[in-house]
């Protein structure tokens, strides 16, 4: 690798360990690219709460529906990628902080803030590498294309 190349990657990496800052108030709340851990607990919450793509779908249309349902788990999903520490994503530390963002931003914050943590936490790339592979494994690997 070059050094042009070398000190993009640098700048890219100081911006994406600094997060995004969300101001709430006097106070803010920061989002960060999800560690393992992280994303295994929002994994976990996320799979416990039965919401299922079909729903996520149904939700484009009535995005309140969705809130209305979900939104216990937005939030729940956004304190931990903010705590995103193993010593501190705990379920009482998880819902203190969703308390607060609870009493604290509107429906639309929660939301944005939830958008925030699915760009950084890398599952819709890795949703559509998935997508893909699938596709792909589809096309070039079915009985049907390998003539049994």
């Amino acid at each position: 690798m070059d050094n042009a190349n070398r000190e993009q990657a640098a700048v890219a990496t100081t911006i994406l360990d600094r997060g995004v800052m969300y101001k709430i108030g006097e106070g803010d709340v920061t989002i960060r690219p999800l560690r393992f851990g992280t994303l295994l607990v929002i994994s976990r919450m996320v799979a416990e709460s039965n919401l299922t793509l079909e729903k996520i779908e149904s939700g484009v249309t009535d995005q309140f529906r969705l809130f209305n349902d979900f939104g216990k788990l937005m939030l729940r999903c956004v304190a931990a990628a903010e705590l995103n520490d193993r010593d501190k994503l705990s379920d009482n530390q998880i819902s203190e902080r969703a308390d607060f963002y609870r009493d604290s931003l509107s429906a639309f914050q929660v939301y944005e803030l939830f958008v925030h943590v699915l760009n950084l936490s890398g599952i819709q790339s890795f949703q559509h590498t998935i997508r893909l592979l699938l596709t792909l494994k589809e096309r070039n690997l079915s009985p049907r294309h390998q003539g049994s």
